[in-house]
């Protein structure tokens, strides 16, 4: 942490892939490294250990350095036990081929605007593999490579069929869901997955089967409203378990908006230029109507962004335990339910670029908890 910059915002997830690379955590076999990771950050928190100034202290003392990297040059060969290689903030329009030359490379995260290189697979012991900028291309080579545990590219990744199982993969985004990788078994491959992105946009008729990933914790699903694959939700059987789930650019029905209220554990839901669609020719489209039973009981935060919905129509007890609200560029809606306000949890409401009404409607909810019920707590924040 001591490498970081003072006051830089470092997410967990990226601190915890650092501590595993550089060998820092080990497992007796009942928890994963990630899991380990999560109590190790969990006792530095609750130890009020996560001080700059002490960590860099503590790197002085144990003599840990960071290496400055420049491309074109020659790479020593203590160079070549490097371990982690954080160059995001320099942008290379060419993938600087003498990282393939550092084999040790556990952990990599890089900024290119060009394809990854033939011959990535020979960083056989590549745990984290990160890009900041879109990768046009990425050879198949790289899914040989057996210890990756966390791939995070912005990028739509074209698999071939393979049968390799990746046991120790937890993040994958983003797949290119095809129909031959489905009929290859492909996510049967990827048992431990917590973190899995997908996009689709071919024949709505194949099913994407992920009930299986007991583990999956996070999905999200992308797709294009222009064309079959929008509808890729109408097929989709998600897993139990699941606590985070992003939709962009899909067609969101009714049955879908019921079949995530039987998800036990769904805290967060982010959807996104998606549309509402109706499967009842004398319902009315672009409507969200909460019926009486649907009661999404874990979730805690909703995001709804730049969406054509027109009404949407709940109460308190769909969303019994919600604390955020965020309404995003949803110019044709015309209000937020009143009775949002008498969530007994609700912290906040944030509207962004939306129409008059709504901002009337989430202002005068809040009115009336501070006059008729004496909460000022409920904070309402609008932007532009």
């Amino acid at each position: 942490m001591g490498a970081f910059l003072d006051g830089y915002e470092i997410k967990g997830s990226r601190l915890m892939s650092l501590w595993i690379a550089h060998g820092f955590v080990k497992s007796n076999g009942d928890k994963s490294l990630e899991e380990e990771a999560e109590d190790y950050l969990k006792a530095l928190v609750d130890r009020n250990l996560l001080s700059w100034d002490v960590c860099r202290r503590k790197a002085d003392e144990e003599k840990f350095h960071c290496v400055s990297f420049q491309p074109g040059c020659e790479v020593e060969d203590e160079l070549r036990l490097l371990r982690v290689l954080d160059v995001m903030r320099m942008v290379f329009k060419e993938f600087p081929r003498e990282i393939l030359q550092l084999v040790n490379l556990r952990y990599l995260a890089f900024s290119c605007t060009s394809r990854l290189p033939i011959g990535i697979s020979r960083l056989w012991y590549l745990q984290t593999l990160i890009s900041a900028q879109y990768v046009p291309s990425v050879p198949s080579e790289l899914w040989e490579i057996s210890e990756l545990r966390h791939l995070k590219l912005i990028t739509k990744l074209k698999i071939k069929e393979t049968t390799f199982v990746h046991k120790k993969l937890q993040t994958l985004s983003c797949v290119w869901v095809i129909p031959s990788l489905i009929r290859s078994g492909f996510f049967q491959t990827i048992p431990n997955i917590r973190k899995l992105g997908i996009y689709y946009e071919d024949s709505p008729e194949i099913e994407i089967d992920l009930s299986h990933l007991h583990k999956l914790e996070k999905l999200k699903c992308q797709s294009a409203l222009d064309n079959d694959g929008s509808r890729v939700l109408h097929k989709l059987r998600f897993p139990c378990y699941i606590g985070k789930l992003t939709l962009v650019g899909c067609v969101v029905f009714r049955t879908l908006l019921t079949t995530l209220c039987a998800l036990p554990n769904l805290g967060v839901l982010k959807i996104e230029a998606c549309v509402f669609e109706s499967e009842v020719e004398e319902e009315e489209e672009e409507e969200w109507e909460a019926t009486e039973g649907d009661e999404f009981r874990s979730l805690q935060y909703l995001c709804l962004k730049d969406l054509n919905l027109v009404r949407w129509k709940a109460v308190e007890t769909n969303f019994p335990r919600l604390r955020n609200l965020i309404v995003k560029g949803c110019y044709k809606l015309e209000y937020i339910p009143s009775n949002i306000g008498d969530i007994p949890t609700l912290q906040e409401i944030s509207i962004y670029r939306c129409g008059a009404s709504v901002v009337a409607s989430a202002q005068q909810i809040q009115k009336v908890q501070q006059e008729e019920y004496d909460n000022y707590d409920l904070r309402v924040v609008i932007t532009d």
